[in-house]
């Protein structure tokens, strides 16, 4: 006869809690013994209790014994009235599981996100799980027992948690969602737009609608709080990415030839200290005098330079005049580095294809035969302006308009 040793482990957390008729450790004990004995061959060994202790640790007195004679091979079968009763990590596991299966049914980080954040699920720091967060550890091979190394997957020394079927299926929909994701478009702005109410950059994206059966995309900038949170965690929420362009290019050009505007920021920034914290224009400590040529050649050459180039090149020829842009509800700022030298060469290897307007989008095309080069003037980066416009666009961003 093959008789298994039973240890019987108990635990409450508090000693409150360890007098209360049902969840004290004599009432846990009391039904794992009607268990054991409905079992054949089955014997209790010991009790091991920890009464008052937390299951947050594993530094328990009672389970230290346990694990012990376990070690001693003396026990065939533990038993505990429910898992976390032993330890709480289980229940970690649980809630990582359901986070897997909830985004192979939903296909959707953003549902994940409102799924964890129903059940109040928080991350070590006691937040809620960023979006961010969520898509990191569902590529985390270390779920499926492996390790990442140098860029190489290695078999690791720890079990499992989530089997490599379930694994493969959440990677198989991120690939997927990543290729229906790929936007064709260059954003003239791109990496340079903050959002001033929350802090967060503002990233490019588009949504698809279908009007009259027909698909049609839209291009944004969208705040990235609202991505790695969820869409009320800003209020500026998004802008369309090609009003935006429009009406800064438009008004920036209307600027470069409005001599008493340029002559009146000259003397702003050169003149009153105080200017940078009331109107957002601004001269660096140590920088030289700005003058109407060096800002209005400043504008100028970058609104030409748009007009002659297209795709990559454009966006590039942008960020070399432009530091950030700070957009909020009230005002779009747009801030430049302004350039000192007076030779600002272009170089036209063959001609550019007239463009319908400033805000023209254009796509990048590896088949483009147009190319051109600019030699940068000496730009001193420290040295810096901002053109700041009265957001327009904002409020009637909601009509039925690209």
């Amino acid at each position: 006869m093959n008789i298994k040793n039973c240890a019987i482990y108990t635990r409450v957390s508090t000693d409150n809690q360890a007098e209360k008729e049902f969840s004290s450790c004599e009432a846990q004990e009391q039904k794992i013994r009607s268990f054991i004995a409905s079992q054949n061959n089955w014997q209790v060994f010991k009790i091991y209790n920890d009464a008052g202790f937390s299951g947050a640790t594993l530094e328990r007195p009672a389970l230290q014994e346990l694990l012990s004679d376990l070690k001693k091979e003396k026990i065939d079968v533990v038993l505990v009235y429910k898992i976390d009763r032993l330890t709480r990590s289980p229940k970690d596991f649980y809630q990582l599981i359901e986070f897997f299966e909830t985004y192979i049914e939903s296909g959707s980080t953003a549902k994940t996100y409102q799924m964890l954040k129903d059940k109040q699920v928080k991350n070590k720091l006691g937040k809620n799980f960023s979006k961010t967060n969520i898509s990191h550890i569902l590529r985390n091979v270390i779920y499926i027992g492996k390790i990442l190394h140098n860029g190489e997957v290695y078999q690791g020394i720890h079990k499992p948690i989530i089997s490599e079927e379930i694994f493969a299926l959440a990677q198989k929909i991120h690939k997927e969602k990543q290729r229906n994701f790929r936007v064709y478009k260059n954003f003239l702005f791109g990496g340079l737009i903050k959002c001033e109410e929350c802090g967060s950059n503002m990233t490019s994206c588009f949504t698809n609608k279908y009007i009259n059966g027909k698909l049609n995309r839209y291009y944004y900038y969208r705040c990235t709080a609202t991505m790695k949170q969820d869409w009320q965690a800003c209020s500026v929420k998004q802008v369309s990415a090609e009003r935006l362009e429009n009406f800064c290019l438009e008004n920036l050009e209307r600027i470069s030839i409005d001599k008493n505007y340029i002559e009146n920021l000259i003397f702003r920034l050169n003149n009153d200290t105080q200017v940078g914290h009331r109107t957002g224009y601004e001269l660096t400590d140590g920088c030289s005098k700005f003058s109407t040529e060096n800002i209005s050649d400043t504008l100028k050459f970058f609104i030409n330079g748009l007009k002659i180039t297209k795709g990559i090149e454009r966006n590039l020829f942008a960020k070399k005049f432009l530091s950030n842009i700070f957009y909020s509800p009230e005002s779009i700022k747009i801030r430049f580095i302004s350039g000192q030298s007076e030779g600002f060469a272009l170089a036209e290897r063959s001609p550019a294809p007239p463009l319908a307007g400033l805000g023209e989008r254009t796509l990048s095309s590896s088949k483009s035969e147009f190319v051109s080069s600019f030699l940068a003037p000496e730009l001193k980066p420290s040295q810096t302006f901002e053109i700041i416009l009265p957001n327009l666009i904002h409020k009637s961003k909601k009509r039925n308009l690209k």
